[in-house]
């Protein structure tokens, strides 16, 4: 009896990234972490975190599944080793090779207890992670920790103290591991679209995505201070120096060190001036009306004179229902009072301090210097660098706190108490959609 010779299945021919998945889990298999144990986190730590429900449980699960016979080699940023990636691609590319992460810290949203007496929970996730086995016993985990939102990757030993080197094949399987996981990031980052991912957002969040504006305020005025306290740390070391090379002739010498010795305070001063920029800025940001957030406002709002942003405000901006600034007021007051100096020094306008005069009497020439005689006849701040020292720049961070305390003052106590939830703070957190679709709060 005869028959048809069978033919043996055509095998799918595999693509590049079906190719890496497949080496990364059969090579560096996911390991299972011990989450039989959880944490509450510590009161000084939950500023890190966002904003939790009022009655919610957050705790932090097991740090790691790992015994004392193992020591932590280093924790390094991702990027480091593979380039500069979006944190959401390498999460994509975890996820498609290991499936969804181990929750590292979550918000218990619900208990519940059996009948005898085992306890089970409903978790809202914050912070991921996963367990990947290396060669030699060693273990790679990969996590995201709100605090550093920056994707991180450590090493683990089966050492009990760390050794001098990391062992050459656990090295070699590491950099083998990170060069095709590279591969399928990059395959991966092809397909994104951070528009597509804020439509997104859009629908979960009912209003947009999920947005942190760097405090621009507090990041300027915090540099501002740390001028100052630099100049206070070296200027000491400047002026004997000055001295010295006065004493010994060095006239070019001295001189330019003169120059640098009030530099970190007109620095100091160009930081406190930005930092009030910035608040106003924020402001329109984040409480322009719906209104007017339309591009042919913005000659009215955003890019307006100075003066009148600040005028404007309640105008413009949701808040200050019930109040007004005016002329009349203390922060516009305030604001006048640094205005000509601001002006000329940011624009370098070239005013009367920055002349200088020759005059001549029975042929001697004499230099007369307006700053000096203007110094003695009118209290105000002068433009020239060297003249500048550290009563002035503490004179405008006071005035800038004072004109910033005095817009906050004028708002509604809802925007007031969001407003000073962040001033402090580097990074401003909007949470649309949230609360009557207003301002949420920050850490």
């Amino acid at each position: 009896m005869t028959g048809k010779i069978r033919k043996s299945p055509v095998s799918k021919k595999l693509t590049m990234k079906e190719k890496i998945i497949n080496k990364l889990r059969l090579k560096y298999p996911r390991l299972e972490r011990n989450v039989e144990e959880a944490e509450s986190i510590p009161p000084e730590e939950e500023k890190y975190y966002p904003p939790k429900v009022i009655g919610l449980e957050r705790v932090r699960l097991s740090k790691s599944f790992v015994d004392e016979g193992y020591v932590k080699w280093d924790c390094t940023d991702l990027s480091y080793f593979i380039g500069s990636c979006l944190d959401q691609v390498v999460y994509r590319a975890l996820k498609t090779v290991y499936g969804l992460p181990d929750a590292l810290t979550c918000d218990i949203v619900k208990k519940d207890v059996s009948k005898n007496g085992s306890i089970s929970a409903t978790a809202r996730p914050i912070e991921w992670g996963y367990f990947l086995q290396g060669k030699d016993g060693s273990c790679f985990e990969l996590l995201n920790r709100f605090r550093d939102p920056t994707t991180k990757i450590i090493l683990w030993l089966p050492h009990k103290k760390r050794p001098e080197e990391i062992p050459a094949g656990v090295q070699k399987a590491l950099s083998d591991f990170l060069d095709s996981f590279y591969k399928l990031v990059e395959i991966l980052d092809r397909d994104y679209s951070i528009k597509e991912e804020q439509e997104k957002a859009r629908k979960v969040f009912g209003g947009g995505e999920l947005l942190g504006v760097i405090n621009l305020y507090y990041q300027n005025f915090q540099a501002g201070k740390e001028m100052i306290e630099l100049s206070e740390k070296y200027l000491p070391e400047v002026e004997e120096l000055h001295k010295v090379l006065f004493a010994k002739g060095q006239w070019d010498d001295a001189m330019a060190v003169f120059r640098k010795k009030n530099i970190l305070y007109v620095s100091a001063i160009v930081f406190f001036l930005m930092a009030l920029e910035g608040f106003v800025n924020l402001l329109y940001k984040f409480l322009l009306k719906p209104q007017y957030n339309y591009k042919e406002y913005e000659r009215s709002t955003q890019k307006t004179g100075f003066d009148l942003r600040i005028l404007h405000l309640p105008a413009y901006c949701k808040g200050f229902n019930n109040a007004t600034i005016t002329p009349d007021d203390i922060a516009y007051k305030q604001w006048l009072k640094i205005r000509p100096f601001r002006n000329n020094l940011l624009h370098a306008n070239v005013t009367e301090e920055n002349e200088s005069i020759t005059t001549l009497e029975d042929c001697f020439l004499f230099h007369y210097d307006p700053l000096s005689h203007l110094k003695k006849t009118k209290k105000k701040m002068h433009t020239r660098h060297f003249s500048m020292d550290k009563g002035d720049a503490e004179q405008v961070r006071q005035t800038v706190e004072q004109i910033v305390a005095e817009i906050i003052e004028k708002m509604d106590e809802k925007e007031k108490a969001w407003v000073n939830s962040w001033v402090g703070q580097v990074l401003i957190t909007w949470f649309p959609g949230i609360e009557d679709k207003d301002c949420n709060l920050s850490n």
